[in-house]
């Protein structure tokens, strides 16, 4: 750096490396470059101030709801950052204290009219035509002094559900500003905003509940008929249920009982048990009809689920955990299942029970009827109130039940290593930590359960006192029969108990709504590559393999292996070696097309791999792992897993040549020997020649072995690798190998090293090369005798 290239901070530090002879011209010159500091800190923080005062005159003013001034909302948010508070007034007001407000004003000033009218009357004895008309139709429902404490009771409890809302709002605002003034600069001018808050956010919300909804909707409607069947059951039962009240009130006590009419007594009981009867058939085949119903459906969800986890793409399974996939196919579809055997019918019955119910209420008293029926409206409400944080609180338990399905299939499938390590106390710590989550979660569920319950039956009491308090007097003087007092009061219970029994319903819907968004997730998630429409299905492939420029990397920037170039010939076995993460298993992913490179293409006897038909390619191509995968269930199942409609001689036949059939035909049961999960009752040899037969029964044109024969003994290994010989004839072999002694009679040995391709040759020429290859010979060589190299790993140096 040149003397005009340094700055003023640059000068500061060489200064006192000038010397101690020069001390009165070093004081100048630090002061002057001090001061030049501390100009350009002011500088910069005069532009950051007209920068700020700049992006404040872009923001548009918005005014507040009720013209109180064009103070926007991010002047707002700046003046609260400073004063340390949010204040009401600075809130801006959302539609619902809106019209909360609008409410409460008009009710005051009708109350404060009504009493202004009310007080000239009785001083200046002036009937009021404009007044007298509503207070004559408001004592054909409430008396005189139940009129005037309405009027003074409306506007206070409409101002009692404004500041409600008002209190509500300033907390979640006060929440935000809280959070996002320790999160953030002073100088950050977006307003505080709680996630979920904002009206589109609640909208979005909204509508992804209606879709899922839709959804699972879908997965029904091809099973209509169940459907019709579930929908007229339950209509006819409750149908049933309300005629039995009309019976009972108007027939028994009216007419039976308040009347005499002793001699209708057997046509009453005879209409009763016809009307349970007929309920009670029609309870039944609503419910095994909507249990059939919700089997299919659910049937179909998780079979779709499990495929579509089946198509994903590598990548994706790669960083997934097994737990909680199984917790999504089988946790999530059983909640699910849960939800539409035991809560949908009842939904829809219950619904049905209401509008009958409300319809026969406002049929027998008009007056009564609308009364009682603000409380049901209110109901509806709270439901939909408590809707929102039950659905969130409920994805919570489902996701804190996924965690725990994940870790404890990780332990209990590691345990093992758990015990080795005496590690248990730490793994039940952490499950301890896991299951407490859960436990939080339900609590928190649990407490919205029970204040929902809570405001249910105060509002189903308080409709009950309405009821009494304006029928009693009523029957007392003759005005309203007891007849239809029964009545009524019947109806009402059809009305309000189903109400209470929607909102549990819906409590459990909005699990189930949970669940399903979690299922939903994966449905929509992006899939394995998909054939394009002209994809090829080649008769034959001989098996040429050539990799042109390939770039490829898991991460962003990363490459594991760049313009990487090769090409194998039809019957050619290529050994490929390096260091652990140099690329040898990608190789193998790329030609699977698990992943897709970067750049460059592949190509299998001349043809794009991305244009061969997925299913033929993979079919083509054999794999056999260092980790051999076997599933529960015989050996002959796990044999058949490389061809179902092969033969039992087929079957024998291969096992044979994978010098597996002298020990399976020693177990007690043969091939029809239960190995139990991933083969735990063989040894790792006996599992890989199981999978070696199962490859050979597939009989591909390509062969990948992928380290096989690293984690086997030596007699196994000589196994191994005479059935290895016999796959390997008259077929296209890539070995990724540790051991020299499944290497060093490959016609090519390719050597990796920083992406690429460092040596290429056989045994013999690359030792004479004396390159990378011969130096991690000799360096095995060294650790071990030389009896013992060919069982030493290559990329252990």
């Amino acid at each position: 750096m040149t003397g005009s290239d340094e700055g003023p901070e640059d000068q500061e530090k060489r200064s006192p490396r000038r010397g101690m002879n020069r001390e009165e011209e070093n004081e100048p010159a630090a002061e002057r470059s001090y001061s030049e500091l501390l100009d350009r800190i002011r500088a910069t923080d005069e532009r950051y101030a007209e920068l700020l005062d700049e992006l404040r005159s872009l923001s548009e003013p918005r005014p507040f709801a009720g013209g109180r001034g064009t103070r926007s909302t991010t002047e707002t948010t700046l003046s609260n950052s400073e004063s340390g508070r949010v204040r009401l007034r600075d809130i801006p007001m959302t539609r619902r204290r809106r019209i909360a407000k609008s409410v409460a004003v008009i009710l005051t000033g009708l109350s404060v009219f009504a009493w202004l009218l009310g007080y000239l009357a009785s001083v200046y004895n002036v009937q009021v035509a404009l007044f007298a008309l509503p207070w004559e139709f408001g004592r054909s429902f409430l008396s005189d002094f139940q009129l005037l404490l309405l009027q003074t009771i409306a506007p206070i409890f409409a101002w009692g559900v404004w500041g409600v809302l008002a209190a509500r709002e300033w907390r979640r605002w006060k929440r935000a500003h809280d959070v996002e003034s320790s999160d953030r600069p002073s100088s950050d001018i977006s307003p505080p905003r709680v996630p979920g808050t904002s009206p589109s956010a609640v909208q979005g919300n909204l509508e992804a509940g209606r879709k899922t909804l839709r959804r699972l909707l879908s997965y029904v409607r091809p099973h209509w008929p169940y459907a019709a069947g579930v929908m007229g059951g339950l209509v006819i039962a409750a149908v049933m249920d309300l005629t039995q009240v009309w019976i009972l009130a108007f027939l028994f006590i009216g007419q039976v009982v308040r009347l005499g009419h002793v001699e209708l007594l057997p046509n009453v009981l005879l209409l009763l048990g016809t009307t349970f009867a007929v309920k009670e058939i029609s309870s039944f085949l609503k419910d095994y009809l909507s249990e059939i119903l919700a089997q299919k459906t659910v049937h179909k969800l998780r079979s779709d689920l499990y495929e579509n986890i089946e198509r994903m793409p590598m990548s994706f399974l790669d960083t997934s955990r097994s737990g909680e996939l199984i917790s999504r196919v089988v946790s999530d579809t059983n909640e699910v299942e849960r939800v539409l055997t035991d809560n949908v019918a009842d939904f829809l019955s219950n619904a049905v029970m209401v509008a009958g119910a409300l319809g026969l209420l406002f049929f027998v008293n008009t007056r009564l009827a609308l009364l009682v029926t603000p409380p049901a409206l209110v109901m509806v409400i709270v439901v939909n109130r408590f809707k929102k944080s039950i659905k969130q609180t409920s994805r919570k338990i489902r996701e804190a039940v996924a965690e725990l399905t994940a870790k404890a299939f990780e332990v209990i499938s590691g345990l093992r290593i758990v015990k080795s390590f005496r590690m248990e106390h730490h793994e039940a710590n952490a499950f301890r930590d896991r299951s407490w989550a859960i436990a939080r979660a339900k609590v928190r569920l649990a407490r919205l359960s029970g204040a929902y319950s809570s405001t249910v039956d105060f509002l189903t009491l308080c409709s009950l006192a309405v009821f009494v308090w304006f029928s009693a007097p009523a029957v007392t003087s003759g005005d309203l029969t007891v007849a239809v007092a029964v009545a009524f009061l019947g109806y009402m219970d059809k009305v309000f108990k189903p109400l209470v029994v929607l909102s549990k319903v819906n409590f459990t819907v909005q699990k189930a709504v949970a669940a399903a968004d979690r299922i939903f997730e994966f449905m929509d998630a992006k899939v394995e590559i998909l054939d394009a429409p002209d994809s090829l299905v080649p008769q034959t492939i001989e098996g040429r393999i050539q990799f042109d420029g390939v770039t490829f990397g898991y991460r962003p920037n990363r490459y594991v292996l760049e313009d990487f170039s090769l090409t194998i010939e039809p019957g050619e076995t290529v050994a490929v070696v390096g260091s652990s993460g140099v690329g040898k298993s990608t190789i193998v992913n790329l030609l699977l097309r698990f992943y897709e490179p970067i750049a460059g293409r592949i190509l299998i006897d001349g043809y794009p791999l991305d244009r061969l038909n997925l299913g033929c390619l993979r079919k083509k191509i054999g794999l056999v792992l260092q980790e051999p995968v076997l599933f529960s269930g015989t050996i002959r199942e796990n044999i058949l897993y490389g061809d179902v409609d092969a033969s039992e001689e087929n079957v024998v036949q291969a096992a044979q040549s994978a010098n597996a059939h002298d020990f399976i035909r020693g177990l007690p049961k043969g091939y029809d020997t239960q190995i139990g999960e991933r083969g735990v009752t063989l040894s790792v040899g006996q599992r890989q020649r199981i999978a070696i037969a199962r490859v050979l029964l597939k009989n591909p044109s390509i062969l990948i072995l992928d380290e096989a024969t690293s984690n086997i003994d030596s007699e196994s290994e000589s196994l191994i690798q005479d059935a290895l010989h016999k796959l390997a004839q008259r077929r296209t072999m890539i070995v990724i190998g540790h051991r020299l002694s499944s290497i060093i009679d490959a016609d090519r040995i390719v050597v990796l090293e920083d992406g690429g391709i460092a040596e290429v040759g056989t045994h013999q020429d690359l030792l004479g090369k004396g390159g990378v290859y011969a130096r991690l010979y000799e360096a095995q060589i060294d650790r071990g005798a030389p009896e013992e190299a060919p069982h030493n790993q290559l990329d252990a140096v």
